[in-house]
């Protein structure tokens, strides 16, 4: 779930006589998030497997697959730079948000 900085306020005034998805649209940085059949991070998984390389499944269990979190983040990451600055700083999010977007050097 991609989330911006109004979440905590809005959990924080949920009403029970309206919907929970009407109240917690305005928490949303996202309009369309991908499901779990979306294939279209080829790029991403490439980019992902050329810079960490055996480091990537070595620290995720996995290598850089099309359906999986981190290429799908990536992609968010370019396709959408406003909304990406718009997402709310989970914790474990936030420390590992430099290496979902590759915001370090390529070297």
């Amino acid at each position: 779930m991609y989330l911006n900085e109004n979440f905590s306020h809005i959990l924080g005034d949920l009403d029970p006589s309206s919907t929970l998805g009407k109240q917690l649209e305005a928490s949303l940085s996202r309009k369309v998030a991908p499901i779990w059949m979306d294939r279209s991070t080829r790029v991403e998984c490439c980019e992902l497997q050329t810079h960490f390389k055996s480091k990537l499944q070595l620290e995720t269990g996995s290598p850089a697959t099309e359906r999986f979190t981190g290429p799908q983040i990536r992609k968010f990451s370019k396709d959408d730079p406003v909304a990406w600055l718009a997402l709310f700083q989970l914790p474990y999010f936030a420390e590992n948000r430099q290496l979902l977007t590759m915001e370090m050097p390529l070297e």
